[in-house]
């Protein structure tokens, strides 16, 4: 995984990076968010089901 490197302001006024580009950036950190907070809502669900009751466990199902 690559560490974006932040880009001076001249380049955010005058344009030099090809919008495609900043798209694909922003569009590759929104994924990436995405993705760790699936993991974590993933994680989060799994640990409920675990601790609660059976009982309880129905009520996750749908989620």
């Amino acid at each position: 995984m690559t560490v974006a490197t932040p880009e001076p302001v001249a380049h955010l006024t005058t344009g030099h990076p090809a919008p495609v580009e900043s798209v694909m950036r922003w569009l590759r950190v929104v994924l990436h968010v995405m993705f760790a907070f699936l993991l974590v809502f993933a994680t989060i669900r799994a640990v409920l089901c675990e601790t609660l009751s059976s009982g309880m466990q129905i009520t996750f199902k749908w989620m």
